[in-house]
């Protein structure tokens, strides 16, 4: 349960930053500050809106839904950080910022889903004596992470396209530790630690989708 709970604070910890990275990071995209936040806001409730129904796919299921998700994220801000430079190469190039902007738009799209997926996630991954705990830790995690984001992206007053590369590296660290984790949906809650336990020592709930366990 130990490294569980160490691998979710890390989850926690690279979905807070990048999330709120990329939502703090919406004025350093050359276009309209309003325009960008507004257009932020509706990105993160169309994915919620969205969410439930794609992590309750059982060929997606939680932890293959995190790693989808954020393979997104990191995807788009690698090529945010892209686009950044060739910008600022190429100033007289506008299409570059349109597609700057388009590409940390679906970023913060699929980190916006991550973040959804990882709290049910937790929940689910931890018994009912130390549920709240181990969310809480969990939690604390992705709080250290809040608090660095906008650390992060005063890398950008010198580099513009440092902070995007940042945030690309700690998804793709996400989506590795998301393979140290079971697969929760269609599993009845923990209820004890010693049931936990046992879950955990299970290889094929590391190994499995929902989907391939219901098959068998």
């Amino acid at each position: 349960m130990r490294l569980i709970t160490l691998v979710e604070m890390y989850q926690w910890f690279s979905t807070t930053l990048v999330f709120y990275g990329l939502g703090l990071g919406v004025g350093n995209l050359g276009s309209n500050l309003f325009l960008s936040n507004f257009i932020n806001a509706m990105i993160d409730i169309i994915c919620y809106i969205l969410l439930p129904f794609f992590m309750d796919l059982k060929c997606i299921g939680r932890k293959y839904g995190t790693v989808w998700t954020m393979l997104l994220g990191s995807v788009g801000c690698f090529l945010t950080a892209v686009f950044d430079y060739l910008e600022n190469e190429n100033p007289e190039n506008s299409s570059y910022g349109i597609l700057k902007a388009a590409c940390a738009f679906a970023g913060k799209f699929g980190v916006a889903g991550t973040f959804g997926i990882v709290y049910v996630h937790a929940s689910e991954m931890f018994p009912t004596p130390v549920r709240g705990i181990g969310v809480g830790l969990s939690s604390a995690g992705g709080r250290i992470g809040g608090m660095i984001a906008p650390l992060i992206n005063g890398l950008g007053n010198k580099t513009s396209w440092l902070p995007f590369i940042v945030f690309g590296v700690l998804g793709l660290g996400q989506i590795f530790t998301a393979f140290l984790l079971p697969e929760t949906l269609g599993v009845p809650m923990l209820t004890t630690i010693e049931e936990a336990e046992e879950f955990y020592h299970c290889p094929e709930n590391f190994k499995k989708s929902a989907e391939e366990k219901q098959i068998e």
